[in-house]
């Protein structure tokens, strides 16, 4: 579900760098690096130009609380 200000998370899996960083199932993306998040394709579209060892700056709403994240990316793994 996309937020008219961000993008909700609707899940995070476990062993994902996502995960790992802190972010949690329905927290709001607002930004990252700087950008605007309106809606999941930005979101997927911000993740997929960075590279392997980028740290990506994430600013989010937790419940009422505004928060920022840094989440280091990493090798995409392919699920069969």
């Amino acid at each position: 579900m996309d937020d008219p200000k961000g993008c909700k998370l609707e899940s995070v899996e476990e062993d994902a760098p996502a995960f790992k960083a802190g972010l949690k199932e329905g927290d709001v993306v607002r930004k990252i690096n700087g950008q605007e998040v309106k809606d999941y394709l930005a979101l997927k579209r911000l993740v997929a130009e960075s590279k392997p060892g980028d740290e990506l700056k994430v600013e989010l709403q937790r419940d009422e609380r505004e928060m920022s994240i840094t989440v280091k990316v990493e090798a995409r793994r392919w699920r069969r």
